[in-house]
């Protein structure tokens, strides 16, 4: 009690965690104990039934950052790291969650590049559990090589075949056997695979650009999906819906009338203030971030339609390369919305390209000086059109 009205960690409560043989959970090997899942479950409710604090440290560390390693570590990595971790000699801590993107891990802003001897991270996290004391820390970063988060694609496949095929040994030679049997594409400017079987595909930054300058000058009609109608019966209930819709009506309804979907709305209640917070409202953010882009375009003094016909965009700075792959995405989203009847997938894609417009204008300069006649302006002008 004396250790949580200080708001102290009990440090000397950690080699008899260490005695309990749990860290590591369902990880074999490596002197972790290979427990089953419900068996790691257990274990670390126990934990709680004594202290949350204590069980929430063994979360972190066992269940999030051991568990990274030995999904996604090289085996170079899970030797170096894991056992000294399982008998908790080192304590792991991890950070995925920022402060603008919550813990959506594929709109990562933390950057690590590949220099000399290492690399650098360079970003923000918030809530990094066990960060104040650990030894190894688990960072999620975007890889700046590739611009991408290195995905262990082969793992999933190699768990369904292994010990049903000679051919192939580990995850790598599955993600080596991906990437051979590739189809040749404008799209992919590199591949590689690394570690237990990280597929890691760059897109070709003039496939990207040209995706974007084709959405720009051939309107809407040529790229944007063509789907099918789905017919839907919405059904807005309430506590009188006696009184307002008999639900006799409803199944004559249904029986007359075959539906894709039958959608049920009822009103769940919400608080003032609730409704009055404008982060993550995408009304307010898309509305400044097209106010925005006016003024920009008026301020430029240049004219638009001759933009498209004359410029090419070549993408030259990370930002204009992060911001065109979320354009790309505009048409999958779009279906994916319409056809699982997921409003809410496009909202979010929205007040997510709102915000990344807002860090493209804060990193890239939009608007030239009278004396500069750099061709990234008209670029830049073309992607925030």
């Amino acid at each position: 009690m004396k250790h949580w009205e200080k708001a102290e960690f009990p440090y000397h409560a950690i080699p008899k965690l260490a005695s309990l043989k749990v860290a590591g959970g369902t990880i074999k090997g490596y002197g972790c104990p290979g427990l089953s899942l419900t068996g790691s479950a257990i274990a670390i409710a126990e934990v709680a039934r004594v202290d949350a604090s204590c069980s929430t440290f063994i979360l972190v560390h066992s269940s999030l950052a051991m568990l990274t390693i030995g999904l996604c570590g090289s085996e170079e990595q899970k030797q170096k790291y894991l056992l000294s971790l399982a008998q908790l000699q080192t304590v792991a801590c991890w950070g995925l969650t920022e402060p603008d993107y919550g813990s959506d891990a594929s709109s990562l802003r933390t950057t690590t590049t590949k220099v000399s001897g290492g690399w650098i991270l360079d970003g923000q996290k918030r809530w990094i559990g066990n960060n104040t004391f650990a030894d190894v820390l688990v960072i999620f970063a975007r890889n700046m090589e590739i611009n991408q988060i290195n995905g262990n694609n082969a793992m999933g496949i190699w768990a369904k075949i292994k010990g049903t095929t000679g051919e192939f040994r580990n995850p790598n030679s599955v993600g080596q056997a991906i990437v051979k049997n590739l189809s040749p594409s404008e799209m992919i400017e590199s591949t590689s695979v690394a570690g237990p079987g990280f597929v890691n595909i760059g897109l070709s930054n003039k496939w990207i650009a040209q995706s974007i300058h084709n959405m720009l000058s051939n309107g809407i009609g040529t790229w944007a999906p063509l789907l099918p109608v789905s017919r839907a019966l919405v059904d807005f209930s309430s506590p009188n819906i006696a009184n307002e819709m008999h639900v006799g009506h409803l199944r004559y309804r249904l029986n007359v009338e075959k539906a894709d979907w039958v959608i049920y709305l009822t009103n769940v209640g919400q608080s003032l203030h609730f409704s009055m917070v404008f982060s993550g409202n995408t009304v307010v953010y898309l509305l400044y971030a097209h106010t925005r882009i006016c003024s920009i375009i008026r301020k430029s003094g240049e004219d638009i339609e001759d933009l498209k016909r004359t410029r090419t965009i070549v993408l030259g700075h990370a930002d204009e390369r992060i911001l065109s792959l979320h354009l790309i995405r505009f048409v999958e989203i779009v279906e994916e919305a319409c056809t699982n009847l997921l409003p809410n997938v496009l909202c979010k894609y929205l007040y997510d390209l709102s915000d990344q417009f807002s860090g493209f204008y804060t990193s890239c300069q939009v608007v030239r000086s009278p004396e500069e006649t750099s061709s990234c302006y008209y670029v830049r002008q073309l992607l925030w059109l």
